[in-house]
């Protein structure tokens, strides 16, 4: 999918301004940090949703037990307390997560400013030019999708997820409309609600 390519690609090249970027300065959350996904769980387009929804189907589809949760979440249902980085579905995180703690913003002039994340125990503010921007970023898939409806991420990348599914259901029919020998993939229960 080429969309998928574009999100694919523009993750990398974020990823690879924000490990330059932090390199460079020093930045780093503390070990095991793992407050802005205890405290807030962010809004997400319909394309991150579906390239996570991808990644689980791909990569660890045992995650999709954890859409079961959806109506009883207190935060991110990819949120893992045990794990040092804390997510799931790293490798596929949406970009507001890449970015936390490691972008900038636009001042009121238009310059690049960045400032620390309160957990972290030095303050900085820096203003440079080469200080990654998640709104830049974030420009570039919106206009890639059009008007988005950002919705948060577990009750995004749960419809996604069923919805891809259902397509990958149905392209693994035979001539006859017979599924075409494919494994018992997970099944939500009736429960799930989006």
């Amino acid at each position: 999918d080429p969309d998928l390519l574009f999100l694919h690609s523009l993750y990398a090249d974020f990823d690879t301004k924000i490990e330059r970027f932090s390199r460079e300065k020093d930045i780093r959350c503390p070990y095991g940090c793992g407050r802005c996904c205890e405290e807030y769980e962010p809004e997400i387009t319909p394309l991150e949703a579906l390239y996570a929804a991808h990644w689980i189907s791909a990569v660890k589809p045992i995650l999709a037990v954890h859409f079961e949760r959806l109506a009883s979440r207190e935060h991110c249902i990819f949120y893992n307390e045990t794990d040092p980085l804390h997510c799931m579905i790293y490798p596929a995180r949406p970009l507001l997560c890449r970015a936390f703690a490691y972008s900038g913003t636009l001042d009121k002039n238009g310059a690049a400013v960045y400032r620390s994340c309160r957990y972290m125990p030095e303050k900085r503010e820096l203003r440079e030019a080469d200080i990654p921007l998640m709104t830049h970023a974030g420009r570039e898939i919106s206009f890639r999708q059009g008007s988005p409806q950002p919705r948060p991420v577990s009750e995004a990348v749960a419809e996604a997820w069923l919805k891809l599914q259902l397509a990958l259901r149905y392209s693994n029919l035979d001539a006859d409309g017979k599924p075409s020998g494919q494994e018992e993939e997970y099944r939500p229960s009736e429960e799930m609600s989006l």
